[in-house]
């Protein structure tokens, strides 16, 4: 079994560490703002589809480059 990677953040407020992997991470609906399963390809709530960039970050629609990674969009 191959161990996930896990990065090491602390909380702004306290300073207490925190551990985010792939699995923790939630990505939210640019449409209705509620939280979506990742790799998701449509909102299950408001039903948008939800577009990314070819490393995977959420775009809004109409988009032309990525707002994370600046990576140009077709």
């Amino acid at each position: 079994m191959v161990p996930m990677e896990t990065l090491e953040f602390t909380c702004e407020r306290c300073g207490a560490p925190l551990e985010v992997s792939p699995e923790t991470i939630v990505a939210i609906c640019p449409y209705c703002g509620k939280a979506i399963p990742p790799g998701a390809r449509f909102c299950p709530y408001c039903g948008h589809e939800i577009k990314r960039c070819p490393n995977g970050h959420i775009v809004p629609e109409g988009a032309k480059f990525c707002p994370v990674c600046g990576a140009k969009l077709e």
